[in-house]
């Protein structure tokens, strides 16, 4: 709860994970037929830290490009709502200014 203690409006801080799942989940567009290196096994996880309102990005790699199309899906998704993010509090350094 320390997190968000001060977090009173839409955007304010966004909280990030990445995650890796030992389970491979399958692509939206091939049923099922892909190679497992091709299917989903990672992930991003964005929590806007006022609303709690949760957004779960399925990824097949961790690198910086699918990261960064992970975090302007998010935003786009918050921006429809009419809200933008200020500031996004997470486990590394990717979004750093």
């Amino acid at each position: 709860m320390a997190l968000r203690r001060n977090d009173l409006t839409v955007g304010q801080t966004v909280s990030w994970h990445q995650y890796v799942s030992s389970t491979p989940g399958k692509l939206p567009h091939t049923k099922g037929r892909d190679p497992t290196a091709m299917q989903f096994t990672r992930g991003m996880l964005f929590v806007d830290n006022c609303t709690k309102f949760l957004f779960v990005y399925n990824q097949v790699s961790l690198g910086a490009g699918k990261t960064l199309v992970a975090k302007q899906t998010f935003e786009s998704i918050l921006k429809s709502f009419g809200f933008a993010v200020s500031n996004y509090h997470g486990d590394n350094g990717v979004f750093k200014k």
